[in-house]
């Protein structure tokens, strides 16, 4: 129990959104395209050129997700295609600050 009650327990156990979302392709964007993400502006076309690949591309490829990762690799967001293959923001995660 007293495990159970120390939280740095489990901080430790835990895994960074960003290692836990490495296994989608992704985008590197930077300080200004991390921060338009933020405040709810949608990626463009164009990132898509820059998107890195992994070997589980296809599974990422057939769900239509990918990843977006600041300049020191923190996770910004988790996008997906629309209907019309453009880029979307599906999910934003919030800056992280220090614990």
């Amino acid at each position: 129990a007293d495990k159970l009650e120390d939280g740095a327990f489990l901080l430790d156990k835990m895994l960074p959104l960003a290692d836990a979302m490495s296994f989608l392709p992704g985008i590197t964007l930077s300080d200004q395209e991390a921060e338009a993400i933020r405040l709810g502006h949608q990626p463009t076309a164009e990132w898509l050129e820059r998107i890195e690949s992994h070997s589980a591309t296809a599974v990422a490829t057939r769900e239509k997700l990918f990843r977006m990762s600041d300049s020191n690799g923190q996770l910004v967001a988790v996008g997906r295609y629309d209907e019309d293959g453009l880029p979307r923001s599906a999910v934003v995660f919030p800056l992280e600050r220090g614990i």
